[in-house]
């Protein structure tokens, strides 16, 4: 049985600064300390975590999940979730240290943890952003988790983000671990808490550690229901692709939570564009204003479907693409990249009568074979499709 144990009254954790400096750490030092820690017992009274017996830590993540050195992109939450759904690997994480340093891999029993199709649908918000930055690579390649808390608990309420024992004694050396190139807050808490330690200069929300002067974008919290969440899902998105590339950012941390009109809207489509700015820094990339899936099916292959206001959207944004997504069991196969030109290329005159405003154009874009599909593209769209790989 599991062994609640509630915090002492007697205790309580300083709310000054972090230290000015941190020890950058080998990730199995770092783990194998973040595995043993019991500074979570320091917390106020009604701060309760579990045990899986008397005698052991805390149920706990790995510190960091995902790339561990030099990762892109940094995500931070507030702390792991303790549910039925996942209290037997809780149970294996804390009964076996291999089975804590594969998680850390952002593997659970050999399969993702993090990633499309992966077993933790809770970081899909995470995993949309490291697709729409790095397409066909899987989270793990360029990109890391961490939290304020490794602890877990049933939900948040009620812990103390800003004096989190977590944070203070392990949050800058993750940071000076993975040296990311921008830093992900999940929600507001973890907002706070990097306002709180690092305030608010002139170029918006940064993390200073050391040498690294990481700026900050905030995401919703995937358990958040805000107004308007996909739009600022897509702020968030754009501002991470823009830091990446080194361009600037107006307003940094604010980009991703504007309550106001200053975002960018399409009146005629009521859609929320991301931000024109420019992306020569990432081998690759393109400027992409609109991003859409497409799964494989066993019938047709693949068969996006193109609309109207997408359409729109490029005619006022010239060399920018509308960016279909091809994927098969789950996989990223193929991307799909046109401009407006080209998109009014491959359509024709169709684009030209009352139906494609309409209902738009949904046509497989693959040849059949003996009444199948094959991964063949047919001529007028594969010009404009790279593998992902």
């Amino acid at each position: 049985m599991d062994t609640v144990i509630p915090s002492p009254p007697s205790l309580s954790i300083p709310s000054s600064p972090l230290p000015p400096t941190c020890t950058t750490d080998d990730p199995a030092a770092l783990r194998a300390e973040v595995y043993a820690c019991v500074a979570c017992d320091s917390l106020p009274h009604g701060i309760r975590f579990t045990r899986p017996s008397p005698t052991a830590p805390f149920f706990k993540f790995s510190p960091v999940i995902g790339r561990q050195r030099d990762a892109e992109i940094l995500f931070v939450g507030i702390n792991p979730r303790l549910s039925p759904s996942n209290r037997a690997l809780h149970h294996q994480l804390m009964a076996d240290s291999a089975a804590f340093a594969a998680l850390a891999g952002n593997r659970v029993a050999g399969c993702p943890y993090i990633g499309r199709g992966g077993i933790e649908l809770h970081y899909n918000a995470h995993v949309s952003i490291v697709e729409a930055a790095f397409p066909g690579r899987a989270f793990e390649e360029v990109a890391a988790v961490t939290e304020l808390f490794h602890c877990a608990t049933k939900n948040a309420d009620g812990l103390p983000a800003r004096r989190s024992p977590c944070a203070r004694l392990f949050l800058e050396r993750v940071i000076a671990l993975v040296r990311p190139c921008v830093i992900v807050a999940a929600g507001a808490t973890v907002k706070g808490y990097f306002r709180s330690q690092w305030g608010l200069g002139p170029e918006g929300l940064r993390v200073r550690v050391g040498d690294q002067d990481v700026p900050v974008v905030t995401m919703p919290h995937p358990r958040d229901w805000l107004p308007k969440k996909a739009e600022r899902m897509e702020r968030a998105i754009a501002a991470v692709i823009a830091f990446l590339a080194g361009a600037p950012v107006p307003g940094c941390t604010q980009f991703a939570e504007v309550e106001d009109e200053k975002h960018r809207t399409n009146p005629e489509t009521g859609s929320v564009e991301r931000c024109c700015l420019p992306l020569a820094g990432i081998e690759g990339m393109r400027h992409v204003v609109r991003t859409r899936d497409c799964n494989w099916s066993p019938k047709y292959g693949w068969k996006p479907k193109h609309a109207p206001a997408d359409l729109d959207v490029l005619d006022t944004h010239p060399g920018m693409v509308v960016r279909y997504q091809l994927f098969r069991d789950g996989k990223l196969r193929y991307l799909l990249e046109m401009t407006a030109e080209d998109l009014r290329c491959a359509l024709g005159t169709y684009v030209d009568g009352e139906t494609w405003r309409r209902n738009g154009y949904v046509v497989s874009i693959t040849r059949t074979v003996s009444r199948l599909p094959t991964e063949e593209f047919i001529d007028r769209w594969a010009p404009y499709v790279r593998a992902t790989r």
